[in-house]
């Protein structure tokens, strides 16, 4: 069993996948569990992850940038009202930049494109995890220069 803080040891990521489109989630669930993050729901809309949030007690929400915004419910802050404690990463589709802010402010912990490797999202998951602010390694290099 993995300790709190101490030894080294970093929580194991309990994670909530919300994604609108089924296929998707059941996709990255089936990877993410192969690479030993435990997958403890799926959700496909903004409520479903909050009544899964409330009820399975996730350390980890993985959420898609359009269920993130989903204006009748700022999905993010929602979450984090239900546990200041879980991390909520969003998933964007390129390097939107004005949407990975909104969300940063909105108390999101990081972000990772859709275009970033299995590897680079588990990295991503384990570090929320542990707490830290997050990016997937790629697109934690500036893009500026393209």
């Amino acid at each position: 069993m993995q300790g709190p803080h101490g030894g080294g040891e970093s929580p194991v990521p309990r994670l909530l996948i919300v994604e609108d489109h089924r296929a998707v989630a059941e996709g990255l669930a089936l990877v993410l569990r192969r690479a030993g993050v435990h997958v403890l729901g799926m959700a496909l809309t903004a409520a479903q992850a909050l009544e899964m949030a409330r009820t399975l007690r996730p350390n980890v929400v993985l959420i898609e940038h359009h269920v993130a915004r989903d204006r009748s419910l700022n999905a993010i802050a929602a979450i984090k009202a239900i546990d200041l404690d879980i991390q909520v990463i969003i998933r964007v589709g390129g390097t939107h930049r004005e949407e990975i802010v909104e969300a940063m402010d909105g108390g999101a912990s990081g972000y990772v494109l859709k275009t970033e490797s299995v590897d680079a999202v588990v990295a991503t998951i384990r570090r929320a995890a542990a707490g830290e602010l997050t990016t997937a390694p790629r697109t934690s290099r500036s893009r500026d220069s393209a």
